[in-house]
C-alpha cells in the first residue's frame, strides 16, 4: 500500500509540471507569436549614391556642404576653411546611407511640441540623378538621449537617438575651425599703452581694447 506522504508528493509533482506546461503554452515561441521587429532605416541606399551632403545649423546659419569625388572621395566644399578630415565625412556619409530611427509617433497635428515648426537643423543628402533627402531636426526627447525629426516630404514625426545624429551634424564642429584669438599690441609716442584683443575667424569679431 502507498503511503498517504508518497501521494502527496506525487500530486505535487503534478501539480508543478501542470502549472509549468500552461506557462509555456503562453509564451510567444510556442504560441506562434512574433519577435519585436527591428526598426527600419528610413531609407537604403548604397555608397556610390550618394553624391553630396549638406548639414545646415538653421538657427546661426552655419553649414557644411562635401561632395564625393570619384578619384579623390569625400572632399569639403563649404565653408572655404573647412578642415579636410575624409574618415570623418565618409563616417557621416555611411550612417545617412541607411539612418534607423528609434521610434515612429505617427502623424501629429501640432509639430510645436516636438520643436519641428522651426527645426534646429537641416540635412540634405543629394543623390545620383538630382534626388534629395532631406531631415528636419527639432527638440529633444524629454529624457535627453533623443531628438525629434520630419522626413521631409513625409507626414510624422520621428524619434532619433542623439548619438546616432552626430554622426551626421557633428561636421558643424568638427569641420568648422574655431576663431583663434591673437593679441596685438600697438604702441604711440603718449605714456598710454593701448593692447587690441582681436580674433581669427571665417567671420570678422568686434576687437576688445584695454587701457590701463
Amino acid at each position: 500500500m502507498i503511503r498517504r506522504t508518497t501521494w502527496l508528493v506525487l500530486g505535487a509533482f503534478v501539480g508543478l509540471l501542470g502549472i509549468y506546461l500552461f506557462w509555456s503554452s503562453q509564451s510567444p515561441a510556442s504560441s506562434g507569436g512574433e519577435p519585436t521587429a527591428t526598426p527600419a532605416p528610413l531609407w537604403q541606399v548604397s555608397p556610390e549614391q550618394i553624391r553630396s551632403i549638406l548639414i545646415e545649423n538653421l538657427s546661426s546659419g552655419e553649414r557644411v556642404s562635401a561632395m564625393r569625388e570619384p578619384e579623390v572621395g569625400w572632399r569639403v566644399t563649404e565653408p572655404a576653411d573647412a578642415v579636410q578630415d575624409v574618415s570623418r565625412t565618409e563616417r557621416a556619409a555611411t550612417w545617412l546611407q541607411a539612418p534607423v530611427p528609434r521610434s515612429d509617433l505617427g502623424e501629429q497635428a501640432d509639430l510645436e511640441p516636438f520643436g519641428l515648426v522651426t527645426p534646429s537643423y537641416r540635412v540634405t543628402v543629394t543623390l545620383a540623378g538630382g534626388t534629395e533627402l532631406v531631415l528636419e531636426v527639432g527638440g529633444n526627447t524629454p529624457t535627453g538621449s533623443s531628438q525629434y525629426v520630419r522626413f521631409a516630404g513625409r507626414p510624422g514625426v520621428l524619434v532619433f537617438t542623439r548619438s546616432g545624429l552626430q554622426e551626421a551634424l557633428g561636421l558643424l564642429t568638427e569641420l568648422i575651425p574655431t576663431p583663434t584669438p591673437t593679441i596685438t599690441a600697438t604702441s604711440t609716442d603718449s605714456p598710454t599703452a593701448q593692447v587690441t584683443l582681436t580674433a581669427t575667424a571665417s567671420a570678422p569679431s568686434p576687437g576688445a581694447s584695454m587701457t590701463p
